[in-house]
């Protein structure tokens, strides 16, 4: 059940999703568990936080847009994969 308390994780591949909801699970955390933007968009809105993979963030551009700046979503945490700075910041969503 989607309430305050539970946190979404939103990342395509299903091997970093369910470690991620695994570990905050473990911390007695609610979890959803979603593989695209537009399918956590709703719960996003309602749950404590969204974290995010970045690699969602460049396969759904548009969504990925959409999704940083609605208002209405709630806090969103970052997953970034260890990578040089300089395609960090070229990098652009």
């Amino acid at each position: 059940m989607l309430d305050a308390k539970t946190i979404i994780v939103v990342a395509a591949d299903k091997g970093l999703r369910r470690p991620v909801a695994f570990a905050l699970e473990v911390e007695e955390y609610a979890t959803q568990s979603y593989d695209t933007l537009r399918a956590a968009e709703d719960a996003s809105r309602v749950a404590l936080c969204t974290i995010l993979d970045d690699d969602i963030l460049r396969s759904e551009p548009q969504a990925a847009a959409h999704f940083l700046s609605n208002r209405g979503a709630g806090p969103y945490c970052w997953l970034m994969a260890c990578r040089p700075f300089s395609n960090v910041w070229t990098t652009r969503h």
